[in-house]
């Protein structure tokens, strides 16, 4: 849980370790390096704050949803190599099917239940590490959930962005936030587009 004050930041990561996904984000780094950046793009200069970081995991069981809660000093002195990180990872990893956007509605909705962002008090930002390809049953209704969930975390001062996105489902994503009117950054394949900023 949060801690009793409130926090300046609170920034959540939801990370794809499915079979498909897993050894990119493990064995080849690539979480351990993104989490990293945005720990120095966006806490560097706010060492000692009670700012929260949250990681999540796509997965098809909202109790294996979330993976850690911390400040940016913890995180860094928790997984201080990528070793480290993606043991971690591996450790947690769900391996049922991804039902993206069921973890996506799951952890928005964590976000926007503390007291914090419901004050507007802190903002918010989400990234999701994902191809965005979801596995689970009723896809194009459940993502109508997912992007009414980040049309509401926008309008709670939170932001969102999107890396790794499969081209097969980047214009049907590009569509959706486009008429929600949320505003993100994302881009097909794996290039990494700008990082949002806050408000």
């Amino acid at each position: 849980m949060f801690s009793e004050e409130d926090p300046d930041y609170v920034v959540a990561v939801l990370i794809d370790t499915s079979e498909s996904f897993q050894d990119l984000m493990t064995e080849q780094g690539e979480a351990f390096k993104y989490v990293m950046s945005l720990s120095d793009r966006y806490f560097r200069q706010r060492i000692g704050t009670d700012d929260q970081f949250i990681l999540a995991q796509v997965s098809d069981d909202p109790d294996t949803t979330f993976l850690w809660q911390g400040t940016p000093m913890q995180l860094r002195r928790q997984f201080p190599n990528p070793q480290a990180f993606s043991a971690f990872l591996k450790s947690k990893a769900n391996p049922g099917q991804s039902h993206l956007h069921e973890s996506i509605v799951t952890t928005v909705d964590y976000m926007l239940a503390q007291s914090s962002v419901q004050s507007r008090k802190a903002v918010s930002a989400l990234f999701i590490l994902s191809d965005m390809v979801d596995r689970g049953p009723d896809s194009d209704q459940s993502r109508t959930k997912a992007v009414e969930s980040l049309r509401r975390l926008r309008e709670s001062r939170g932001t969102f962005g999107c890396y790794f996105i499969s081209a097969s489902v980047f214009q049907t994503w590009l569509r959706a936030l486009k008429d929600a009117g949320i505003d993100y950054q994302i881009a097909p394949g794996f290039k990494q587009p700008p990082m949002p900023t806050f408000d």
